[in-house]
């Protein structure tokens, strides 16, 4: 008997371990990411007092200069300083990035939760609505709309809302499939609340948690996005600097001036980094402690 105790405490002991020092490692991914955005944001943010030159200003007798004191990431064709100007793009592609996530969020989980709890016709013309606008090619339909309204921020930003609201609508139909069949759900109704109760106070927290965690995904999705379409030429228009439109600018001259192109996309890089990172945490935290009601 005693050695049959040992034994399970052992076990519990070898789990316990286990578990904090899983709980360590998601404190510190989510940590690290928490970090990484918000020196980005705020060197973004204040890229005006921070930036040792303007963005725009051009001096033709200092073109491509390599990293140094003076120019921490060089210099591009037209002598300027690409460091300001990647302060300046931060909140560019930031900005877009959250705007052009959590607003198709809020719209997506709106048509998805009527989906999931009314069904019927409701269902059948949001999700056929849904099903097209998901088959379409993502960059192509961005693209075509952008043509109407024409090239710059404008329609990039319209271009990505009309897109990515259907993924967050699939999204939230589904978990809302299963939340209406809950103990809870079907207690409110008992109880005769209101069905905008039922949806925003009820099943709502539970409806933000997959949300949140695939926004973190898509907030890079859209960053990488509008960096795609600068670097195409129908993204940000110059001569506003935007993470993409750098890279473009330095690829002819890759070979030689490195910098230009490679320092800018390693910021890029490191900013989608971070994102991940908060999502990877948010989603190991939210699948260990935060279950739906029995």
């Amino acid at each position: 008997m005693a050695a049959r105790q040992e034994i399970v405490l052992s076990g519990a002991r070898v789990l316990r371990r286990q578990v904090d020092r899983r709980n360590r490692w998601s404190d510190l991914t989510l940590w690290t990411g928490v970090v990484i955005v918000v020196v980005l944001v705020l060197a973004g943010l204040l890229a005006g007092p921070i930036s040792p030159f303007a963005p725009n200003t051009q001096h033709l007798t200092e073109a491509f200069q390599s990293p140094s004191g003076t120019h921490l990431f060089g210099t591009d064709a037209f002598g300027r300083d690409v460091f300001s100007r990647v302060l300046h793009a931060l909140w560019v592609d930031i900005q877009l990035g959250l705007v052009a996530t959590y607003v198709p969020l809020v719209l997506g989980m709106v048509l998805g939760a009527v989906a999931g709890y009314f069904r019927g016709w409701r269902e059948s013309l949001i999700m056929r609505l849904v099903d097209v606008t998901i088959a379409l090619p993502f960059i192509v339909l961005i693209l075509a709309i952008v043509a109407i309204v024409g090239p710059g921020l404008s329609g990039v930003y319209i271009g990505e809302i009309a897109v990515s609201w259907a993924l967050y609508a699939r999204i939230t139909r589904a978990e809302m499939l299963v939340l209406r069949e809950r103990q809870f759900i079907v207690a409110a109704e008992a109880l005769g609340y209101s069905t905008p109760r039922i949806l925003f106070k009820h099943a709502l927290p539970h409806l933000v948690r997959p949300n949140l965690v695939f926004s973190m995904a898509d907030i890079v999705l859209n960053i990488l996005v509008l960096a795609s379409l600068s670097f195409l030429g129908v993204g940000v228009q110059p001569p506003m600097a935007e993470l993409g439109a750098i890279v473009a600018d330095g690829q002819q001259y890759l070979l030689s001036s490195w910098w230009i192109t490679t320092l800018p996309g390693l910021v890029l890089v490191i900013l989608g980094a971070g994102f991940s990172l908060i999502g990877d945490a948010l989603a190991d935290r939210f699948g260990r402690r935060l279950e739906l009601p029995r």
